[in-house]
């Protein structure tokens, strides 16, 4: 729950910055809305991916995960 609430707290710390402060701060709080409104995008398509086969008897396939688990983490590598 936790990686999912973190990037949303953002996208709204960043409205509210734009609201408090305004013109000078606009362009580094739209960054930041944008940046953590696509993280947590991707992490509810894993969420939804992994939660919503619960109990389910089909398995996944690893082309079904791969993109899913790159996009959430590009940086770390999947083996």
């Amino acid at each position: 729950m936790h990686d999912l609430i973190s990037p949303v707290s953002a996208i709204n710390n960043g409205v509210e910055l734009i609201e408090d402060i305004g013109g000078s701060v606009v362009d580094e709080a739209m960054k930041l809305i944008g940046d953590s409104a696509n993280l947590a995008s991707r992490r509810l398509r894993l969420y939804r991916l992994a939660y919503g086969r619960a109990g389910s008897e089909e398995m996944l396939g690893l082309h079904d995960v791969r993109p899913l688990l790159k996009a959430i983490s590009p940086a770390a590598r999947l083996t």
